[in-house]
């Protein structure tokens, strides 16, 4: 994805859950600015990794989705996307 660029725009970017978030982050920066994309992904995956956005279920994963809506808390999520992109 970041190495391909042209005359300092990308042609285009998606993703989808997760990449979704690594295409928003990606698009904040020029082709030519992939340092600090990547130091940008770097620090929001690492929060994500950090801080309590995970239900832990007994049964795991499967349980998350097939009992509950998932595995993912939205608050502390959130919390994450504002420290991370503002509001």
């Amino acid at each position: 994805m970041l190495e391909n660029q042209q005359e300092g725009k990308w042609d285009a970017i998606s993703g989808v859950t997760e990449g979704a978030l690594n295409a928003y982050i990606v698009s904040l920066f020029a082709p030519d600015d992939q340092s600090s994309a990547i130091e940008l992904l770097d620090s929001f995956w690492s929060l994500m990794g950090s801080k309590s956005v995970y239900n832990n279920y007994d049964f795991g994963m499967i349980e998350g989705y097939v009992m509950h809506d998932g595995i993912v808390k939205g608050e502390p999520l959130m919390d994450i996307i504002d420290e991370v992109f503002g509001n």
